[in-house]
């Protein structure tokens, strides 16, 4: 499991694998369907989820994802995600 490092959105430092999580979680995707993504077990995946509602201080999974989203941590991980995403290359010139 990799470190936790300091998140670009606040003061909610995170492993990698969190991170992966939550931005999955935000979109839509269901234990089920991140687990297979990230080849653990549905199990795993709701540690993930104790994990990241302890660390943002909530009970519930919508819960989760509000404070994620007001506190800014959510847009933050989801710009950090683009910029290292490879660019397209641009057409002709």
């Amino acid at each position: 499991m990799s470190q936790p490092q300091a998140h670009p959105g606040g003061a909610y430092p995170m492993s990698a694998r969190e991170q992966q999580v939550l931005l999955m979680l935000a979109q839509g995707l269901r234990a089920r369907e991140i687990a297979l993504i990230l080849q653990v077990s549905p199990s795993s995946v709701y540690s993930f989820f104790r994990l990241l509602k302890a660390r943002f201080g909530v009970n519930t999974l919508a819960g989760m994802l509000n404070r994620a989203t007001t506190t800014g941590v959510l847009a933050a991980l989801e710009d950090s995600t683009r910029l290292a995403e490879p660019q397209p290359e641009g057409k002709g010139g």
